[in-house]
């Protein structure tokens, strides 16, 4: 059995991992900058890095309850 040119692939289609799935896709980088600068760990998560995002959005949480860094914020904006 022969095989043509066009069946044979140039690439692997994706390469996975037990920590990432990385999809071989055009993906804005803009959008993927806009979700790590509005909240860390998204970013990561959009790119198929879930353990990475994952843990980032934990510790983002983790670091706002202890430090108080919404009440500080309510706090400049109330005066």
């Amino acid at each position: 059995m022969q095989i043509n040119q066009q069946e044979k692939t140039r690439r692997p289609k994706a390469h996975l991992s037990a920590f990432s799935t990385s999809i071989i896709s055009p993906r804005n980088p803009w959008m993927t900058l806009w979700l790590s600068a509005t909240f860390p760990g998204l970013g990561h998560i959009r790119l198929g890095s879930y353990l990475k995002g994952f843990i980032l959005i934990a510790l983002e949480i983790i670091i706002n309850i202890k430090a108080d860094l919404n009440l500080s914020i309510l706090y400049s904006f109330t005066g």
